[in-house]
């Protein structure tokens, strides 16, 4: 598991976002467009992004990836909720597997 300071995500979130804003309109629509599939098919319980997921990660998520280091999509997630559901980001002592069952709801 990897383990950082929300400082970190924020810096990276303000990066890509200012990188997509001084894009051209196409490549802005093109992000935006897989960004809300990709959240909506999150928001809606599918973990995997949905059925364009892996045509988004190629197409649009691959250069951020390969722009932050490689984390996929699936770490960040588990980053994401983590933090914002339990907030076991920045506690790196913490078993994995105690976090893990708190993800699942499982006791």
């Amino acid at each position: 598991m990897f383990c950082s300071v929300p400082r970190l995500w924020n810096r990276i979130y303000d990066r890509v976002n200012a990188t997509i804003q001084a894009s051209n309109p196409i490549s802005r629509k093109l992000f935006e467009t897989a960004y809300n599939s990709k959240k909506a098919a999150i928001d809606r319980g599918d973990l995997s992004g949905g059925k364009m997921a892996g045509f988004w990660d190629r197409l649009v998520f691959s250069k951020i990836k390969a722009r932050i280091g490689g984390i996929s999509f699936d770490v960040a997630q588990f980053i994401h909720v983590s933090h914002a559901e339990h907030f076991v980001c920045t506690v790196c002592h913490a078993p994995s597997a105690q976090i893990m069952k708190a993800m699942s709801g499982t006791r």
